[in-house]
């Protein structure tokens, strides 16, 4: 996918999976893509088709399960002191990431703060990058 092309919502992600070939479900540390029913979105300010992509399904809802228990033993096993360091680290990282979290909350509630955030910070990248001398380019 190009993401120039494909709308605010694909560009939200992008800023989290950079190197993502399609959207798909995030599962024990990685990006699993789906193998359910494919899921067509809409843009909601045009109702025109935005994104489709296909649902995790039985077999990756299952994974998902493993995956949390694994991660809910490790967190059952760490001090009350290491568990606050790690939610220190999730705000901060929040923190870090605030826009792009808005420019994706946004974009899914049709707001036009959203579409245009999205849209002007790819346009800040690409402007960044091409002055830095870099390609900008990213894979989807």
């Amino acid at each position: 996918m190009n993401p120039s092309e494909t709308g605010p919502l694909i560009l939200a992600f992008a800023e989290f999976f950079p190197g993502a070939k399609q959207i798909g479900s995030y599962v024990g540390g990685r990006l699993v893509p789906g193998n359910g029913d494919e899921i067509q979105l809409f843009d909601p300010t045009t109702g025109e088709k935005s994104v489709s992509y296909r649902d995790g399904g039985a077999e990756i809802a299952r994974e998902a399960c493993v995956a949390a228990q694994v991660a809910q033993t490790k967190w059952w096993g760490m001090t009350h002191a290491a568990r606050g360091r790690i939610m220190y680290a999730v705000g901060a990282k929040v923190r870090e990431f605030n826009e792009p979290l808005r420019a994706l909350s946004h974009s899914l509630q049709a707001s036009p703060y959203g579409i245009v955030a999205a849209k002007s910070r790819w346009s800040r990248r690409c402007l960044n990058t091409t002055l830095a001398g870099r390609t900008s380019s990213m894979a989807m």
